[in-house]
């Protein structure tokens, strides 16, 4: 039987037809262009920009619609001298002293005091008057024992009834009074007649007891509204050879205890 063939069949490849593709890259998913502004950048302007007020609903004006309330009258720091008088022994009104429209003037005067030549400058008389009281007290600063020896009569009397010695040791400040327990001041009470002081000073050095020099200075001071007046006096003492005046320092008040001069 005679062989068959099979007839050969090629096949011829075509590109595919129809509309052509051309392949191109994804579209951009992003616009490369940064984004617009969101604000402008330029100051804002305009007639009515920075002339607006700011808010009034919180007024810098302190309020003028009130009153001054006095402080409470419960307590009155007001003394209450006499007859209702604001401060002692004025009529005036006022509430203070120094507003006082009659204020007193205070004159100042000098006591002539009188020296004892017998004793040179070791000591110093002095009135004490009726209705006075004097008060005495002193230091000690030199290297030596101070004495001030006080002696007091009567005006009408030559002699003393009473006397005090004031000492002061060595080492010890305050002169104190001779027999007393430390006692350092001294205190003259008033009487109802004018008295007479002598004080002396002296320093006892090498066994001997000699005159110290005495310096003094008196003030006299009076209101103006009262015929009494007080008196102060200082005295400054030299023990030595130095001439400093600061060996004992000395000192007498006398005060009025009435307000009336007559005895």
């Amino acid at each position: 039987m005679p062989e068959t063939t099979k007839p050969s069949t090629s096949y011829v490849s075509k590109p595919p037809s129809g509309p052509s593709y051309t392949p191109t890259p994804p579209g951009p998913t992003y616009d490369a262009k940064p984004p617009g502004p969101t604000y402008d950048s330029k100051p804002p302007s305009g007639s009515n920009y920075g002339t607006v007020p700011p808010s009034t609903t919180y007024n810098p004006t302190a309020p003028t619609g009130y009153d001054r309330v006095p402080p409470p009258t419960t307590y009155d720091s007001k003394p209450t001298y006499g007859s209702g008088n604001p401060h002692k022994d004025c009529s005036c009104g006022a509430e203070k002293s120094q507003d006082c429209s009659c204020a007193r003037v205070i004159n100042t005067v000098n006591i002539n005091g009188r020296m004892r030549d017998s004793m040179k400058n070791c000591s110093f008389e002095f009135e004490l008057p009726c209705n006075h009281i004097a008060v005495m007290y002193g230091v000690r600063t030199a290297i030596y024992e101070q004495i001030v020896d006080i002696t007091i009569r009567r005006r009408s009397e030559r002699k003393h009834y009473k006397a005090w010695t004031f000492e002061g040791k060595k080492d010890a400040a305050l002169l104190t009074l001779e027999g007393s327990n430390g006692v350092s001041n001294l205190n003259i009470e008033p009487e109802s007649y004018d008295r007479i002081v002598l004080v002396t000073f002296q320093t006892y050095a090498n066994g001997e007891y000699t005159g110290s020099d005495m310096r003094h200075k008196e003030i006299v001071l009076s209101t103006g509204t009262v015929e009494q007046c007080s008196y102060f006096y200082n005295f400054f003492v030299e023990a030595g050879d130095d001439c400093d005046y600061h060996d004992t320092d000395f000192c007498i008040s006398v005060l009025p205890t009435v307000k009336t001069a007559k005895c």
